[in-house]
């Protein structure tokens, strides 16, 4: 039987039951706005991004050295956008949000292929409801050099009040290379996403590479499952309450940010409220980087891991930074084999 969130509006829920069956079988035309279709390869600068309007579909394209494809509308809200079999060379974002009141619902991005990336795939600016992401795979090669700029992969952003959303699934993804190299604090995330986003579900998605954090999520009432971070200087930056109800896995953090290095890195609300939870932790690492780093400028922590493994040196503390802020209930050690990577 298939898992819905109890809160998942019926749009999504019907997304998630039909998106394999609308790749193979069309719906019936209908009249709509002609689509500006970017031809494929196209050089860098020739081609002028476009911007989305309701009902538009864009599918099986290939962009080549496109520093942007699609843009949100300063005017109009936005419903029914489906962005399906995508390749994408050398190139930038399919599409950004820019700024908040760029409204979009009932969309889904599907099928997105992005090699030798030169920026990040997708921003979003709210306010945002029932949007599917799925079957990405994204390789970021560019390295940011401008401080005043944050390098992603998948951003749900937000500067303002109005950057708000809900209903959001990313599913099935591959992510890596969001990257800083100059001084300061080297920002670069995976998947970033916003205080003002709730009722978000991750699964199945790799984040590597990143110089700041493979996830950094800041949303309320956020699922994870299946997630696995690697290489980023810190894997999992989780704030305010996340709960990831199927396993996680950290693999060797550090050494490609400026930030204190850990597997997990955690910030509660101010008021003592936040709970973090985890069904089952894989730590894995050739040096002895923090389990979970407790940020000092942050309020109390509850943490509860029912269940984790331990593949790391043997001098490798389980806490670091605040650690006064925090109160961690380690469940079951499961045991490993040592040889094992």
């Amino acid at each position: 039987m298939a898992y819905f969130h109890p809160t998942l509006h019926p749009v999504i829920q019907g997304l998630l039951i039909t998106s394999a069956i609308i790749i193979a079988c069309e719906a019936p035309s209908v009249a709509r706005t002609p689509l500006p279709q970017p031809p494929g390869n196209t050089r860098l600068g020739q081609q002028k991004e476009f911007t989305i309007s309701s009902g538009v579909q864009v599918k099986g394209q290939k962009y080549v050295r496109q520093p942007l494809i699609m843009k949100g509308s300063k005017t109009d809200a936005v419903s029914n956008l489906i962005v399906d079999n995508i390749e994408m060379d050398h190139s930038g974002p399919l599409f950004a949000a820019f700024m908040a009141g760029q409204s979009l619902s009932d969309a889904r991005f599907s099928r997105i292929r992005s090699v030798e990336a030169q920026s990040g795939l997708l921003r979003f600016r709210g306010p945002i409801h029932n949007l599917l992401i799925e079957d990405i795979e994204l390789h970021i090669t560019a390295v940011n050099q401008d401080p005043k700029k944050v390098p992603f992969g998948i951003a749900l952003a937000g500067k303002t009040s109005a950057d708000t959303g809900s209903e959001i699934i990313i599913r099935n993804a591959i992510i890596s290379g969001a990257k800083s190299a100059h001084e300061g604090y080297r920002n670069g995330d995976g998947i970033a996403t916003e205080r003002g986003y709730s009722n978000i579900r991750l699964e199945n998605i790799t984040s590597s590479d990143n110089s700041d954090a493979g996830f950094d999520l800041k949303s309320s009432d956020t699922i994870g499952r299946n997630l696995t971070a690697e290489r980023n200087q810190r894997n999992f930056k989780l704030w305010y309450g996340q709960s990831f109800d199927g396993p996680i896995t950290s693999i060797d953090p550090g050494g490609v940010g400026s930030a204190r290095p850990a597997h997990i890195a955690l910030c509660g609300k101010k008021d003592g409220s936040s709970v973090f939870s985890f069904a089952h932790i894989n730590f894995r690492a050739t040096t002895p980087v923090p389990l979970i780093d407790i940020g000092e400028r942050c309020g109390k922590v509850r943490v509860i891991i029912k269940s984790y493994s331990l593949n790391v040196p043997k001098d490798t503390p389980k806490l670091s930074g605040a650690i006064n802020l925090a109160s961690v209930e380690w469940g079951t050690e499961i045991p490993v084999d040592k040889g094992a990577r």
